[in-house]
């Protein structure tokens, strides 16, 4: 039936021709997808364990930051002798401020020791271990978990060394940390919530464990040795003979070492659920390929089916048959042949039928039959003119053929992109005239030479060899290659895309179309660089107080002078001036009950006293002066007879004078005080140095910031001044809402990087003149977060990066990031999103006209409520209505 049967063997046929290639692409696709899978899960997974660690290493320097701080102002309290009561509350008053630790204490050198929580009587601190270890190293001290004597608690102590003003040590500083607390931060840090601990101090001890199982046990030499050597990635152990999967882990600030483990078939349960998705959509994509197959089998064999019954109808003496032509392909030509073949049987049989009559009639009937035999001659001919005309018909096919061959020559030889091909031993074949253009060899000189002639290894190979080998065991989709040019001077990235050739199941070689993104990697490490150096700005910053990062510094002058007053009840008037061009003292801030009587106009140095202490930078009192030199400008408020002493303190920073403090007092200035302010005009002189570094950091963050900003929109023509753009739009409308001027500045900020994220999208997506398909639209919907990522380290304000994260997300808070809830928008995203739409729908675009204002602003209201806030498209309105002006200028930008 096998044999007899056309459509059955067509089945078979094409059943083994596409089983046998899909079934191998399965297997292989199996295999690397399931390892793709794998690889990227650990890595995010190392990704998060990694951020854990940082934030609770971040949690032991902000204590023992704290620590350092209240070290300080007890070094200042000490000169103020003060009595262990006084100092008592101190502490405990600096203890309600960082309630993380369970006590604060000191333990002077003459054995003085306040405390937050009331001392036992009896006990010399001095001989606790964390008093030596801190005064014999002169460094910060994390100690073992110990119980300690006064509540009997588990506790760790963190303790440092005490100075005076003259460096000279005056006692140690400590403070207790829960160990419960501990244990639960360091449980945070876990592969999942079932993670197991092991927590070795850095002499490799064991603090404490949390394990698996009531009589766990995992850790011995060697599989910690083993846990050690592979540190930053999983490796495979066994507990009780269950399989799991752990790291190992460093904490810096505490010196402690943690083994973290999970069940492996827990952990690589995700994994295994896609594989078998992966295993059904094969099985539903081969039922789907056998139902195409018997679905096209059939439409097929209908015509055999019906040419077949047409001839059994022949045989069977019904001449008159005739088939519908309803293909026009070589099938239909047979039926038409098969047709006309009918029509002449038939034919035929009437004639015969018509000669045996005629027959009988004799010699006429015979003449009869000689003109029927000249008209099929005639038909012969006709049918031989027709066969000509087909012969002509293919050798125009032929030809056109060749033509389209050699436009697609023509075409892969002019293409920007490297094409090339080598053969099974890693022989070039082919290559077309890019690779002049890229690395400068002409096609003659690459041609029947290895292809590992132009390539260099990098770090994953050993040598060009081993890269040639991978392409020939697998295909690869974007590979960066990094090949030479012909001086071997210069390296280029070459994005490839690689395929292998096989002819009859043979491999015999390896194609491959490659894109040259040298510029685009060096770009994609600027912006790596750049975010370093932004980490490193940011831990600088949070060495000053929060007022030096967020005010001004005429606002961060005023607070010190302030300050200066309120800690000196009988100053009348405290100044700041900061020396300018080296010759004038330029008034920055004024505070007192009398600062009205300061005049704001600079001082020349060589007019007044405060110009003696800045040149010989040491502090003065009046007293100290010649004469009591002053001048008129401040002469005039010694006459008052409310000022009876001045003290001028210069601010110095690296031996360089930056200001001078001037203090006016209605009594006498004492040593202590010349010595508070001496202490505050150092701490002065540093934030007002730090300030100015962070001026000048914050400037060049935003010049760096602005210049990837235009990189970006560098890529695309249609997109340029877009963020500057945004950035005038959002301000012109938060100015109308009523904003304050800083909500404008972080405003016009958030315009300006609305769209950062964008750097890390690729340029032929930014670029792409049509419609783009679902994967891209995806990468592209992206570039919120990693926007927010990128900003990150830089201590924004949260309504920056809320407007960076949030700024596609409609009103009725749909949009995208999708994985991003919230129950409404704020109102930076909400301005954000409606002058970028309305500066896309002005701009002019690659497949569209820019609209008139008036046409965006008809948009706007028909997507209002839905898309846009409502309030924000009326107030768009209503500037367009009092001042088209001010929106066409900003246009133009």
């Amino acid at each position: 039936m096998f044999k007899r049967n056309y459509r059955l063997r067509l089945i078979a046929v094409f059943l083994v021709i596409t089983s046998i290639p899909l079934l191998f692409m399965g297997i292989m696709m199996q295999t690397g997808f399931q390892n793709y899978i794998m690889d990227l899960y650990d890595g995010k997974t190392l990704y998060q364990l990694g951020s854990e660690i940082n934030m609770a290493d971040q949690w032991f320097q902000d204590k023992v930051q704290n620590l350092k701080t209240i070290g300080q102002a007890v070094s200042l309290l000490n000169n103020e002798s003060l009595s262990l009561d006084e100092q008592n509350k101190y502490l405990e008053s600096q203890r309600k401020h960082v309630p993380e630790f369970f006590n604060i204490f000191i333990t002077m050198e003459n054995g003085l020791s306040p405390a937050a929580l009331e001392s036992k009587p009896g006990i010399d601190f001095r001989e606790r271990p964390w008093y030596i270890q801190a005064k014999e190293k002169n460094d910060v001290i994390i100690s073992e978990p110990y119980e300690d004597i006064i509540t009997g608690t588990q506790v760790i102590t963190i303790s440092l060394p005490i100075q005076n003003a003259q460096g000279e040590f005056i006692g140690v500083i400590g403070g207790d940390l829960d160990l419960t607390s501990m244990k639960d931060m360091i449980h945070h840090i876990n592969i999942s919530d079932e993670s197991g601990h092991v927590v070795f101090d850095d002499q490799g001890n064991i603090l404490w464990e949390h394990l698996h199982g009531e009589n766990g046990n995992i850790i011995n030499s060697r599989v910690l040795e083993k846990l050690r050597n592979g540190k930053g990635s999983f490796l495979p152990i066994e507990q009780d003979g269950m399989p799991m999967i752990a790291t190992f882990v460093d904490l810096p600030t505490t010196g402690w070492q943690i083994a973290v483990f999970d069940d492996m078939a827990d952990y690589y349960d995700y994994v295994n659920r896609i594989k078998y998705v992966f295993y059904g959509l094969t099985v539903m994509t081969i039922g789907l390929m056998v139902l195409c197959v018997f679905v096209a089998s059939k439409q097929i064999a209908k015509p055999m089916v019906e040419l077949k019954n047409a001839v059994q109808d022949v045989s069977m003496g019904k001449f008159d048959v005739h088939i519908e032509r309803k293909y026009h392909d070589e099938i239909g030509e047979v039926i038409g042949a098969f047709n006309q073949m009918s029509a002449t049987i038939h034919q035929n049989y009437q004639n015969l039928t018509q000669q045996a009559m005629q027959l009988m009639e004799g010699n006429q009937q015979l003449q009869d039959m000689n003109i029927q035999l000249e008209l099929s001659y005639e038909q012969l001919q006709e049918m031989n003119i027709e066969l000509e005309a087909s012969f002509e018909q293919l050798q125009a096919t032929t030809e056109q053929l060749n033509y389209s061959e050699q436009k697609y020559r023509l075409l892969i030889e002019n293409i920007t992109d490297l094409v090339w091909m080598m053969d099974e031993e890693g022989n070039t074949t082919y290559i077309n005239d890019s690779v002049e253009q890229i690395l400068g060899y002409k096609k003659e000189e690459i041609l029947a030479k290895p292809i590992e002639a132009i390539l260099c290894p990098y770090h994953e190979y050993e040598n060009c060899s081993d890269i040639i080998g991978e392409i020939k065991e697998k295909d690869f989709d974007n590979l960066d290659l990094w090949m030479l040019d012909k001086d071997r001077e210069k390296r280029y990235i070459i994005e490839t895309t690689t395929r292998r050739l096989f002819h009859e199941g043979r491999f015999i070689g390896v194609q491959g179309v490659g894109r040259d993104v040298t510029e685009y990697v060096k770009m994609k490490q600027e912006i790596i660089n750049r975010n370093k150096e932004l980490t490193v700005f940011n831990e600088l910053s949070h060495a000053l107080t929060s007022s030096i990062s967020t005010l001004k510094m005429d606002v961060l002058l005023s607070n010190i002078a302030s300050k200066v007053v309120e800690l000196m009840e009988d100053v009348a008037i405290c100044t700041i001036r900061l020396v300018e061009n080296d010759k004038e003292l330029v008034l920055q801030a004024c505070e007192g009950a009398l600062s009205h009587m300061i005049t704001r106009e600079a001082i020349l140095i060589d007019q007044d006293g405060m110009g003696i202490a800045v040149k010989e930078k040491r502090t003065l009192a009046l007293d100290d002066l010649e004469g009591g030199r002053l001048s008129p400008y401040n002469q005039h408020i010694l006459d008052t007879t409310k000022v009876n002493d001045v003290v001028f303190v210069p601010l110095i920073i690296k031996d360089n004078v930056i200001g001078v403090m001037t203090v006016s007092s209605e009594t006498k200035i004492g040593e202590g005080h010349i010595h508070i302010l001496n202490s505050l005009s150092n701490h002065a002189a540093v934030a007002i140095e730090k300030a100015r570094l962070y001026d000048q950091l914050k400037e060049s963050y935003f010049k760096t910031i602005k210049a990837l900003v235009i990189a970006v929109e560098a890529k695309d023509t249609y997109t340029q001044g877009h963020s500057a753009r945004v950035a005038h739009y959002a301000a012109l409308i938060g100015k109308h809402l009523g904003l304050t001027e800083a909500e404008l500045d972080d405003l016009q900020v958030a315009g300006i990087l609305h769209d950062i994220g964008k750097i890390g999208i690729k340029e032929t997506i930014l670029t792409k003149p049509g419609k783009l398909d679902e994967d891209e639209f995806q990468q592209i919907m992206e570039h919120p977060t990693i926007g927010k990522r990128i900003l990150e380290p830089i201590g924004l304000s949260k309504e920056i990066m809320d407007a960076v994260l949030l700024h596609h997300k409609r009103y009725d808070v749909s949009g995208y990031p999708k994985n991003i809830h919230v129950p409404e928008l704020p109102v930076f995203a909400e301005i954000i999103g409606v002058a970028d739409a309305l500066d896309a729908m002005l701009s002019k675009r690659s497949y569209r006209k820019p609209m008139s204002i008036g046409e965006g602003i008809v948009e706007l209201k028909r997507y209002s409520g839905t898309q846009f806030s409502p309030r924000i498209v009326e107030a768009v309105e209503t500037i367009y209505q009092i001042d088209t002006y001010a929106i066409l200028e900003i246009g133009e930008v």
